[in-house]
């Protein structure tokens, strides 16, 4: 069984108990192989049955995802599976309070045309005892929201760090702790090992004869952008391959040539 076979397993148990724990709308979890099925209890539309079918070497990237109510829709997803759940319940949420808003309008709107008809007050019309208690569900829903939000991105990042060579995630600290956090990015090719790491190196410090020489301009970083193994790092046979440039200068780039080399 491949490891992301096992993650796909553990997702599930994680998805089950977060849907328990925070009385998320799905039931009846049933897993065959690499395809989970589960139902989402529509308050008004009454219960539908989705199946995620994942491929064993990709988890989570390429899963399929299928709504059985709508004439056997399908969507191709990225997400383990509580993110993906995480998004209905949201999606739900948003439909839910979309209808109940369009409802709300619809019945003031005839007791409104009522009471008039009668001669009544028109204060008497305009009820505002629930706006409390609304709003204190409101704010309990978004605090457990961030909560939730802060474990799944936790996990996540938790998840992409265990596939970078811990090597270079602490020289990547390193960088950030010495220039700031946004003195270096990184896309990870998970699929093929590799990953590109770009680096914004300030260079102030720089006397102005010397960027003058250089070609460089010293209110502007230098990128440096490398191409390594997200896997084997150091350990990597051939050399990787370095950019170095500075967005604001074009054409002729003497440093970045010998940087290069």
């Amino acid at each position: 069984m491949s490891s992301r076979s096992d993650q796909f397993f553990s997702d599930v148990d994680k998805a089950m108990s977060l849907s328990t724990q925070y009385g998320w709308p799905f039931m009846h979890f049933m897993l065959h192989d690499t395809t989970l099925t589960f139902t989402c209890q529509h308050d008004q539309d009454g219960p539908k049955e989705y199946s995620l079918c994942i491929s064993p070497d990709d988890y989570p990237q390429n899963s399929v995802l299928t709504d059985h109510a709508k004439n056997e829709t399908t969507n191709l997803v990225h997400k383990p599976i509580h993110v993906l759940l995480l998004q209905l319940r949201d999606e739900l949420f948003c439909k839910q309070k979309k209808e109940s808003t369009e409802n709300d309008t619809d019945i003031g709107y005839n007791r409104l045309n009522r009471e008039e008809s009668d001669d009544s007050d028109y204060k008497e019309c305009v009820s505002g005892g629930d706006d409390d208690d609304d709003d204190e569900d409101y704010d309990g829903y978004y605090v457990m929201e961030d909560h939730l939000n802060d474990e799944i991105e936790n996990d996540q990042e938790a998840a992409e760090s265990e596939k970078i060579n811990s090597h270079l995630a602490e020289d990547m600290d390193k960088v950030h702790l010495l220039y700031g956090d946004d003195s270096l990015s990184y896309r990870l090719l998970e699929s093929i090992g590799e990953i590109d790491v770009e680096m914004n190196i300030p260079i102030s410090f720089l006397y102005a004869d010397t960027a003058e020489a250089w070609n460089l301009d010293l209110h502007k970083p230098l990128t440096v952008r490398l191409h390594l193994s997200s896997v084997h790092y150091l350990d990597q046979k051939d050399p990787p391959d370095v950019e170095v440039f500075q967005p604001s200068r074009k054409g002729k780039f003497g440093l970045g040539c010998q940087l290069r080399k």
